[in-house]
């Protein structure tokens, strides 16, 4: 089904317009292709390491924040408090447990204090900092 092109300039029949563009591609069904399986892996997982760490936080864009934490990638690419080592074990301790909690803030996580400092008091200054930035 073609539609004529044309210029909507009244508020109205624009929002219309919309609401029945969304309404259609929502509701076509279209041809899936089939989702590829790979084999099982078998025996032991290996262990992820910081380059592999750095290498997924250098592919994270600026300024987005990262997951429902709202933290922004800044954070997590900072050289300061070396996050990509804190992540990697982090992440080595979620595989070996075989589970992922809701949210890294609800664990426990005196295993991967550095030098006495939490992560927590990192994140609540950086989302001080960023509420303060305009």
């Amino acid at each position: 089904m073609a539609r004529a092109v044309t210029s909507l300039t009244d508020r109205r029949q624009t929002l219309k317009r919309w609401r029945e563009y969304f309404a259609n591609i929502s509701t076509v069904e279209f041809a899936h292709l089939a989702i590829p399986c790979a084999p099982p892996v078998h025996g032991p997982v290996q262990k992820i390491t910081v380059n592999a760490t750095i290498t997924a936080l250098e592919k994270m864009k600026s300024g987005k924040a990262t997951g429902p934490d709202d933290l922004a990638a800044d954070l997590w690419k900072s050289k300061g408090c070396n996050p990509a080592g804190w992540l990697t074990k982090f992440f080595n301790q979620v595989v070996k447990e075989k589970k992922c909690r809701r949210a890294a803030t609800e664990h426990d996580d005196s295993n991967l204090k550095k030098e006495g400092q939490s992560w927590e008091l990192h994140i609540r200054v950086w989302k001080a900092i960023q509420r303060t930035v305009p």
